[in-house]
């Protein structure tokens, strides 16, 4: 079992939309979270192939492995995790049309430059030692101007 608290109260979302299941590892400028994906997991379609998410759902599992971080961080200071936005994704690649139910998936988020509430992150999707998708995170965390919150 690991030393970090339950995923549901470092991350904003909730079930179903909460999408991982715990943090591995967190230094302050990593953070790596997994999950295992099983026959109701969100995105889970039923195909030729069999039951599988489309890998294109790993930039969700990027950008909710940095939701971890971020919720990591604020409880250090005493803070409620917030939620944050997904500003973009660069140089994505995808290395598998789909991820597989029973997959046991490692996703990484390393902080590569950032300023108070704008940062961005080199993040990883293993299964095991192979990368399926990397890319590039930019994420905001921080307020909206009023007439976006209307």
């Amino acid at each position: 079992m690991s030393g970090f608290p339950p995923i549901v109260e470092v991350v904003p979302h909730r079930p179903p939309m909460l999408l991982l299941d715990r943090v591995l590892a967190y230094d302050g400028e990593r953070v790596v979270c997994e999950l295992i994906l099983e026959p109701d997991s969100p995105f889970v379609e039923n195909t030729e192939r069999g039951a599988e998410v489309p890998a294109v759902v790993g930039i969700e599992y990027m950008a909710q492995t940095i939701a971890a971080g971020a919720g990591l961080s604020a409880r250090g200071k005493g803070e409620p995790a917030r939620v944050g936005f997904l500003l973009g994704c660069r140089d994505l690649a995808i290395a598998v049309d789909s991820f597989r139910v029973g997959d046991r998936l490692t996703i990484e988020a390393r902080r590569t430059w950032g300023e108070n509430e704008i940062g961005s992150f080199a993040c990883k999707v293993r299964r095991g030692h192979d990368v399926l998708v990397e890319g590039a995170l930019t994420v905001y965390q921080g307020p909206l101007p009023a007439e976006a919150t209307r």
